[in-house]
């Protein structure tokens, strides 16, 4: 709490009408209608009228005369210590400096930013641009808080330190000026740019690097790129998640890559050297002749790279889906019937199969499976 006396600018053995003609200059110079959207104006208003509220009752301004505090809060700061005894009081002096000096002190908070990737982008790596808000001095005052006429003046209430002894405490302690918010000088009008608080909000472009074999979820963390501290405290700081979008080619597992290639009934009985997608681009590969479904064929080190580039990059694991035909022409109908003309040659395990259901189920199982 502030000196109610400095804050009206009046001296300690001013008169009623003394103490209202202060007010009523000050409410008039400071009323917020004539600084509006200035939370600045709001809070000197504020203390402007808590002085004059309680300087102009008799009776309060006694008792604020003799203690040098409000008696609700001296109310307020003793209420605790009541059962407390002296320990108790002790304890609770030391931690009521420790939360002042804390909160004098307070580091800013932390950003999220999340940061969306394609696949390949996460597992080759890329550095992306990134535009995140940021306090800046405001570009309209210089940092005053004036506005264009750039009238300030030394902030009564602190005499130009920034800072007023704390009366509403146990112990009295130096806090910020609450009526200048510790700039020392005040601005009479306020900048329409920042309202008076001499800074703003902007842009700011940051470069986020993303390290290969990053994975979904994954945060990088950006020291100092957060909200400002306060009372020098330090800056918080910037967070960046990584959001990868699903690809309809790639699924990771681990720091391996899969891959599911469709191929005809053709090229897997005869063979054939495909096209496979990789996240470095096309490359081919030999389907030998009577590949079955699922058959896995591995790629050596196109896979995943380590984030540490501790160990060998991951591999690809191509699964081959053999496609089954849609028969849409009855030119292709009657080829198929045919086929079992060909059989046992061109499907032995479907012709081991029946025969091990004829040895055990009899010759009649043949009319069952065809």
């Amino acid at each position: 709490m502030p000196d109610h006396y400095k804050v009206l600018g009046v001296e300690r053995t001013a008169s009623q009408s003394e103490i209202k003609r202060a007010y009523r200059k000050l409410a008039l110079k400071f009323h917020p209608d004539q600084n509006a959207g200035s939370l600045a104006a709001e809070e000197r208003f504020r203390m402007i009228a808590d002085a004059y509220n309680l300087l102009s009752d008799e009776q309060r301004r006694r008792f604020y005369d003799r203690f040098g505090v409000e008696k609700n809060a001296l109310v307020r700061v003793a209420a605790p210590f009541a059962n407390r005894g002296v320990e108790g009081f002790v304890d609770s002096v030391f931690s009521e400096l420790f939360r002042k000096r804390k909160k004098n002190n307070m580091v800013g908070r932390d950003r999220r930013y999340s940061l969306k990737l394609s696949f390949e982008e996460s597992i080759l790596g890329i550095n992306k641009d990134i535009s995140v808000p940021t306090i800046a001095t405001c570009g309209g005052c210089g940092g005053s808080g004036a506005a264009d006429d750039g009238q300030v003046e030394v902030c009564h209430v602190c005499d130009g330190t920034g800072e007023i002894r704390e009366f509403n405490s146990i112990i009295p302690s130096r806090q910020e000026c609450g009526f200048c918010q510790g700039r020392a000088k005040i601005a009479i009008r306020a900048c329409p740019r920042c309202h008076g608080n001499g800074q703003e909000t902007i842009e700011q472009t940051l470069t986020i690097r993303v390290p290969p074999g990053s994975e979904a979820g994954q945060r990088l963390r950006y020291r100092g790129a957060g909200e400002p501290g306060t009372g020098g405290g330090r800056d918080g700081d910037l967070y960046v998640v990584l959001d990868v979008t699903p690809d309809p080619l790639f699924e990771r597992d681990g720091n391996d890559i899969r891959v599911k290639l469709p191929i005809t009934i053709r090229d897997a009985a005869l063979g054939q050297v495909v096209t496979v997608p990789t996240v470095d681009g096309l490359v081919r590969m030999k389907i030998p002749p009577g590949t079955a479904s699922g058959k896995r064929f591995r790629i050596k080190g196109r896979g995943v790279p380590w984030v540490d580039n501790t160990k060998p990059r991951g591999d690809i694991y191509v699964e081959v889906m053999v496609e089954t035909p849609v028969v849409e022409t009855q030119e292709m109908r009657e080829i198929l019937d045919r086929w079992p003309e060909f059989e046992p040659s061109v499907h032995p395990d479907c012709c081991r199969f029946r025969d091990l259901l004829r040895q055990r189920y009899g010759e009649d199982v043949a009319e069952i499976v065809g």
